[in-house]
């Protein structure tokens, strides 16, 4: 689909080196010390380490053949209700495309499930969806799944992280995320700190790439 048919501006869309960098720059925004993420069971080991850095805790969900399972996911919402810290979960990180480390596809049905889960719990504060769609172009066969973003409607709810690493090279470190109108202004503002905008060589020799 067109940027227009996606409902998406330019705005939202933030270049980062690598999608790792912008997994960070949203946790750092979203967290404080002790603020939970709900994630796979297992999940990537790269982003669990950048939330014991930032001082926050990593909440496992079960999952199965087709991803993670929503009834374990609203079990999740509903325990910490009852201990009162629902107010704590900040968000749902999902890799919704050949899962590290199960090589999992998340299906079409439990993407929708999940973006309502988020919408639906998200009561005193915004529960944000963290996908990771960094293997997504590396499939071979098979029917393409729509991406979380499809089904977040209002485009409220879903931060989608891409990169070029696993696509054409890790070397070049190229990313990109889509925000939610929200988030983007504080992102941008921790990103100038941190490293004065992405190396521009490395953009145009993507854009060159790609044209």
């Amino acid at each position: 689909t067109t940027a227009r048919q996606s409902n998406i501006s330019v705005q939202q869309v933030v270049i980062t080196a690598g999608s790792n960098q912008l997994l960070y720059l949203v946790s750092d925004a979203l967290l404080d010390p002790g603020d939970i993420i709900l994630c796979g069971a297992p999940t990537y080991f790269v982003y669990l380490g950048t939330l014991v850095n930032l001082g926050a805790r990593a909440v496992g969900v079960d999952v199965d053949e087709y991803g993670m399972i929503p009834e374990s996911l609203e079990e999740q919402f509903e325990r910490f209700e009852f201990t009162g810290e629902l107010g704590r979960v900040k968000a749902i990180y999902v890799t919704t495309y050949y899962d590290n480390p199960t090589g999992i596809t998340v299906s079409a049905e439990r993407r929708a499930r999940i973006v309502e889960l988020a919408k639906r719990w998200s009561r005193g504060n915004r529960i944000y969806v963290l996908e990771d769609i960094a293997y997504r172009e590396l499939r071979y066969d098979g029917q393409e799944v729509p991406s979380m973003l499809t089904f977040d409607l209002e485009r409220d709810t879903v931060v989608q992280a891409g990169t070029f690493s696993k696509s054409f090279s890790p070397g070049v470190r190229v990313g990109w995320g889509i925000l939610p109108p929200a988030l983007v202004e504080p992102i941008l503002a921790a990103k100038g700190n941190i490293d004065f905008g992405s190396p521009n060589f490395n953009q145009v020799l993507m854009s060159t790439v790609l044209e």
